[in-house]
């Protein structure tokens, strides 16, 4: 990385003091590229999807879309010569849809993402021949507007910084869900991000929390109830310079930051260290440099001749070739992966335990909650099958090897939901069920469902 021309002509302008500084701050910035948070982002948006098809709602997926976006779009809409009178409002000066389509950078990520679990979800739906949940045009949107029905909104972002925008976003989504067309409808909302600071997620939690007062007091008692049903997931949380364990280098770092930063945020009391002094470590490949990093990393105004690493909050375009292809610049990428993959296929056990299956067995989907790791009491609650036989399973499934006496799968039992989830092995399995169910006494025969299929 230090080979790269942007890099080296950076590094040139600190003297012998500060350039060990220089280079340790870059060791320790995280640079994440755009098919990464793609993975991460589709697989848990596809995750909340098929949680919340269980509520028989109508689903609108939006991405957080920066306000300044939204006036420049109205505005051209409308007319540059003409200065608008008011805000804009959702849903009918503007649809998140149309914003995306018209803007870039990871707004067109984001809607990549939206528009293939749109597809996935409609495709699987049209093979069941049963209408799909999702809303999406104009006119979908239009038609639920003065009615009754149970909406969810999933709002994904790539980066949750100060959590501004993702308030921003919020307060107009909760006015026109309780004074708009929506306001008759049972309405929840879930933000999805890949990262989240600590400051952005309390700052979204305090909105929420105290809502701001200027709405009246009818707006804030309405609302209050559909922040009640406000969920935040955050995939990552973001890395910041504070977290250094070393107090001494971190020391020295922020003496660094504080003479290169923007004298001009002085008045916001940043100290350098980027907006609300939060000091991230996360640059994201595919947008503008967040500005959340250190002020001098992509601001000039620090020293006289002084040339940011990412000036105008571009990523350079050889830094960017370095490190798509590079991962060993990603230290984190795969113990993150790999945590989130756990987290992802635990939802899927979980999926597959509760889906109803044809002449099914209960023991199987109790072994799959065990599987998944899931306590007795929380797993008798989520059976949807009587006490008495919830129990009975599980003394079988003891018997059989596959559970424990405190509720946890043994090593054989986890072989089996593994084997009898592959794929390759549906074919094997269906003949082996044939057979068995011809030959061998059925009170013998333990039936594995399809609803393990596709397990891994």
């Amino acid at each position: 990385m230090l080979n790269c021309p942007s890099i080296s002509s950076w590094l040139r302008q600190f003297n012998a003091a500060e350039r060990p500084l220089a280079e340790l701050i870059l060791s320790k910035l995280r640079f994440v590229t755009n098919d990464e948070i793609a993975h991460d982002l589709s697989e848990a948006l596809m995750e909340k999807v098929d949680i919340t098809t269980r509520r028989q709602s109508q689903i609108i997926i939006e991405s957080i879309i920066p306000f300044e976006d939204i006036k420049r779009y109205w505005r051209d809409q409308i007319g540059k010569d003409q200065e608008p009178e008011r805000e804009p409002e959702l849903y009918q000066d503007y649809y998140p849809s149309e914003v995306r389509d018209y803007d870039s950078g990871s707004e067109k990520l984001l809607d990549v993402i939206i528009r293939s679990e749109y597809r996935r979800v409609q495709d699987r739906y049209a093979a069941a021949r049963k209408p799909h949940p999702i809303v999406r045009t104009r006119h979908e949107i239009n038609a639920l507007k003065e009615s009754s029905q149970k909406v969810d909104f999933i709002l994904i972002t790539d980066n949750i910084g100060s959590g501004k925008q993702v308030i921003d976003a919020l307060d107009r989504l909760a006015a026109f869900c309780t004074t708009g067309p929506f306001s008759n409808c049972d309405v929840r909302i879930s933000v999805i991000a890949w990262t989240a600071t600590k400051a952005g997620t309390e700052a979204i939690t305090t909105w929420a929390s105290t809502m701001p007062p200027t709405y009246g007091n009818i707006y804030k008692l309405v609302a209050q109830s559909l922040i009640d049903h406000l969920n935040i997931f955050s995939l990552n949380l973001t890395q910041t310079y504070h977290d250094l364990g070393d107090l001494e280098s971190r020391e020295q770092l922020f003496d660094l930051f504080r003479k290169y930063g923007d004298p001009k945020n002085k008045k916001k009391h940043t100290r350098g260290l980027g907006f609300r002094k939060i000091a991230s470590r996360t640059v994201l490949l595919g947008s503008s440099c967040p500005n959340t990093v250190p002020d001098f990393l992509y601001s000039s105004s620090g020293s006289e001749g002084y040339v940011p690493l990412f000036p105008g909050k571009r990523i350079p375009p050889d830094i960017n070739e370095v490190m798509v292809h590079d991962t060993r610049y990603n230290p984190q990428h795969t113990e993150a992966k790999e945590r989130h993959e756990q987290r992802i296929r635990k939802q899927h056990l979980l999926v597959a335990a509760n889906r109803p299956v044809k002449r099914g067995d209960a023991k199987w989907g109790i072994l799959v909650l065990a599987v998944a790791g899931t306590a007795r009491e929380e797993a008798i609650l989520s059976s949807n099958i009587s006490y008495h036989r919830f129990r009975q399973a599980e003394r079988q499934l003891i018997a059989l090897g596959w559970l424990t006496a405190d509720f946890t799968a043994t090593k054989e039992g986890e072989n089996s939901v593994r084997t009898y989830g592959r794929k390759s092995n549906q074919a094997d399995y269906a003949s082996a069920r044939r057979y068995m169910k011809r030959k061998v006494d059925a009170r013998n025969v333990t039936y594995y469902p399809q609803s393990l299929r596709g397990v891994r």
